[in-house]
Order: C-alpha cells, then structure tokens, then sequence
C-alpha cells in the first residue's frame, strides 16, 4: 500500500514537471518569436518597388517672327524614345481667330512652303509627315519645314500656319503600325500609309 501511494505521488509530480516543462518550453518558444520578429523588423530596411510610367509627349520649336515661320522641328518631351509625325494645317484666320472653312490658302499663290530636304522626313497620304527614326527624349528630329511666310494679304484675314505633331513610343514595334498603320523594321519607320 505504500507503494500505491508513492507510485501515486510520482505520477502526480511527474505531471506537475510535465507541466511546468510545457509551460516553459511555450515561454522560450514564444521568446523566440519574438526575437526573431524585433530582429526582423529593425534588422532589414524596406525595399521600394517604384515603377514610373512611361510618357510620351512631344512639342514643336519654331522660329517665328510674327510673319514669317522657320526652322521648325518637333522635340520628344517625353521619358521613352518615340515616334514622331506631324502636319502642316494652313488656314485662313479672322483677327478673333475662327477658321475660314469657304476658303483654302494655296501653296504658291497665297503662303510659300519650303520643307527641309533629306532629314528623315516621309509624307503620307493621310495628311501626316512622319519621321523615319525614333526620337530620344529630349532629343529633336531633323527639319521638317525651313520656312512658310505668306504671298499676299486678305483683307480682314490673317495666314495661319499649325504644326500638329504627336509622338507613340517606339518598342515595341507593333505600337506605332497599330496606332499610325506604318511599317516599322529594325527601329526605323520604312513605309507610311499610302494611296487611299
């Protein structure tokens, strides 16, 4: 009976070691974590994933003395190298600045055009000039126009002479033939749209 009674309070001391072993071993784990985590977040400083977005922008430059207009090509404003095209709108104006649709200046009679020659420039049937090489950004094409001045006056009319140029990035490839339907091989625009 002794025996009985001392099994019985080995059992019930083992499980009070047990216990307090179980506690403990829950104490030194949690410990751990914990350590581990304040390790963590003062040990390793955080990596910023920026991504900028590319922008594609572009604006003309020009010589312009109030008359005569000169020297005019498009510069790439944007962050990413592109395509750029554009086209020459020439109208008649009244002083408040609405456009005369009745009447169409004439090349030669009315304004004189002279557009640079072998700079990279190709026209296209659908009223665009486009230029051949992508631009860097920052960069300027070569000379699309060297200068437009007017022949006569009307009376009541001022010539009016826009250069409206856009820009597409230039990679991939399909970008520009999607948007401008030109053919683009090796980074060079070779065909513009023709004949419609």
């Amino acid at each position: 009976m002794i025996r009985w009674k001392t099994e019985k309070k080995s059992s019930s001391a083992w499980n009070k070691k047990r216990l307090w072993l179980t506690v403990l071993l829950v104490l030194l784990l949690t410990a751990a974590a914990g350590t581990t985590l304040a390790f963590l977040a003062t040990g390793t400083s955080p990596i910023a994933n920026l991504f900028t977005p590319s922008k594609v922008a572009c604006q003309v430059e020009e010589t312009f003395d109030g008359v005569t207009k000169e020297n005019v090509s498009i510069e790439n404003t944007g962050n990413t190298t592109a395509f750029i095209r554009a086209s020459l709108v020439v109208t008649w104006k009244t002083p408040d600045g609405s456009v005369v649709l009745a009447q169409k200046p004439e090349n030669g009679t009315d304004y004189s055009l002279t557009l640079a020659e072998k700079t990279g420039w190709m026209e296209g049937s659908d009223g665009y000039y486009y230029y051949s090489e992508a631009v860097s950004p920052g960069e300027n094409t070569g000379l699309l126009m060297e200068q437009c001045r007017p022949l006569t006056q009307k009376e009541g009319y001022v010539l009016s002479v826009e250069i409206v140029a856009s820009a597409v990035q230039s990679s991939p490839e399909t970008v520009a033939s999607d948007a401008w339907g030109v053919t683009v091989e090796n980074g060079i625009i070779t065909a513009v749209p023709a004949g419609q």
